[in-house]
């Protein structure tokens, strides 16, 4: 973990910082992970370097019952980097869904932010490409990037990748 004393020190430095957009409403309704379309690549200028991910994705979750849920992997390349932890449902559960929601009511809608951060050491000065996929789980539908149906709420939401190479 890097402190603000190693930053002050000089122990660690960010030595290059990475910003990727994607505006497009992606939807999914799979238990399978697929991409999302927000990817960034990197080249770390050290093999001792760590390489911060950011990640902030808006989405909504629907499904016309008591349980709505979805996941999101980050990877870099091919390999996972974060996996969504496996939850445990009263009906048999299933591995790799992040974001949950268990009511009474018999149609179940939720809006909100995820925020990922993970820090991950590549090993060597080659490019990589961050990027993540989502799923759906139980008959859930999975929206990023939503239009919000409030005419006062002009923008549409989009994911942010920020990658940041730190080190000494």
């Amino acid at each position: 973990c890097i402190t603000a004393d190693d930053l002050a020190s000089g122990v660690r430095k960010i030595k290059q910082v990475v910003h990727s957009t994607f505006g497009t409403t992606v939807t999914r309704t799979a238990y399978s992970f697929a991409d999302t379309g927000l990817s960034a690549s990197i080249t770390p200028t050290s093999a001792s370097s760590k390489i911060l991910v950011q990640i902030h994705h808006p989405y909504k979750l629907y499904r016309n019952d008591y349980e709505v849920n979805g996941g999101i992997l980050v990877l870099r390349d091919s390999t996972h980097i974060y996996e969504p932890p496996a939850r445990t449902a009263s009906s048999g559960g299933s591995g790799g869904m992040r974001f949950a929601v268990v009511a009474s009511a018999s149609s179940n809608y939720v809006q909100e932010n995820h925020i990922i951060l993970c820090e991950d050491s590549p090993g060597d000065t080659n490019a990589h490409t961050y990027k993540t996929q989502y799923a759906a789980d139980y008959g859930t539908t999975v929206t990023l990037n939503f239009v919000d149906s409030d005419s006062s709420y002009t923008p549409k939401a989009s994911m942010t990748l920020i990658e940041y190479e730190t080190g000494t």
